[in-house]
């Protein structure tokens, strides 16, 4: 065989290679739900009133972990140039009891040390993806996206307050707000044999000196009827300066979580 025909196979070869390992799959929709058990974590200041105290969530409020929730909806699909698009939505919160070994002002309102204090971080997020696959093959995904997240945030405390005429009343103050923010996503999916995928996921952005970084990494197993079910680790952290929020410092969420999923 001479050179050319040669190089003409090696050719021909090297492009059936890259055409089989670059062939998306069917299109699919993926459905999943998500238990995951969060610690929150972090400190802040609220802005309204006078005299707020840097509060820790943990130290001063007694934060527990606890098990929180989301859904999430994938649609992929084999036409050019449109993205993928990933929905979801989570409620993540945790609540907190504790008996003040300080003075703490939140919103302007004095909560007394020695005093019992009850409060909850409560976090809904909603976020579209859309995301593009520059490589996908039997082996590996790689996914590179935009994403737009709604972030509604409320931290309230519930305490009894020493009254300016005497006595005590018991008074709830809350701080937080609402915003969409745009993001950069990243993802990366290594399908093992045996049907486990190993897959991790990043969002972030960060502005103005503001922050959110939120990246998970889980194993999953596949069933052949289109169950999969995946165990991973997740951390969410959020740096707030902005004036939507009447709230500025770090909030984070952190722990393992569970998802069950469908794909067909």
């Amino acid at each position: 065989m001479n050179s050319g025909r040669m190089a003409l196979v090696v050719a021909v070869c090297v492009l059936g290679l890259g055409l089989a390992l670059t062939a998306r799959a069917s299109p699919v929709l993926e459905l999943g739900v998500t238990g995951w058990n969060a610690q929150a974590t972090g400190e802040g200041t609220s802005t309204g009133g006078s005299g707020n105290s840097t509060v820790d969530l943990q130290n001063d409020l007694g934060m527990q972990r606890q098990w929180t929730g989301n859904a999430h909806l994938i649609f992929r699909h084999d036409l050019p140039v449109l993205p993928d698009l990933m929905l979801e939505t989570a409620h993540v919160f945790n609540d907190g009891n504790a008996m003040l070994s300080r003075d703490i002002t939140w919103q302007g309102t004095t909560f007394q040390a020695n005093g019992l204090v009850q409060s909850q971080v409560d976090l809904k997020m909603d976020r579209v993806v859309a995301f593009w696959n520059p490589l996908d093959n039997p082996v590996v995904n790689v996914r590179l996206g935009v994403e737009a997240r709604r972030l509604d945030l409320n931290i309230p405390l519930t305490g009894t307050v020493q009254q300016p005429g005497g006595g005590t009343q018991k008074e709830s103050v809350s701080a937080g707000g609402t915003a969409w923010l745009p993001l950069g996503y990243a993802g990366l999916t290594l399908h093992l044999p045996a049907g486990i995928d190993l897959d991790g996921g990043w969002s972030y952005v960060s502005y103005s000196g503001n922050y959110l970084s939120d990246y998970r990494i889980q194993a999953a197993y596949n069933f052949d009827s289109g169950i999969f079910i995946a165990a991973g680790w997740r951390r969410f952290n959020l740096h707030l300066e902005s004036d939507r929020f009447s709230l500025k410092g770090d909030l984070g969420f952190k722990g393992v979580y569970t998802t069950l999923g469908y794909a067909f």
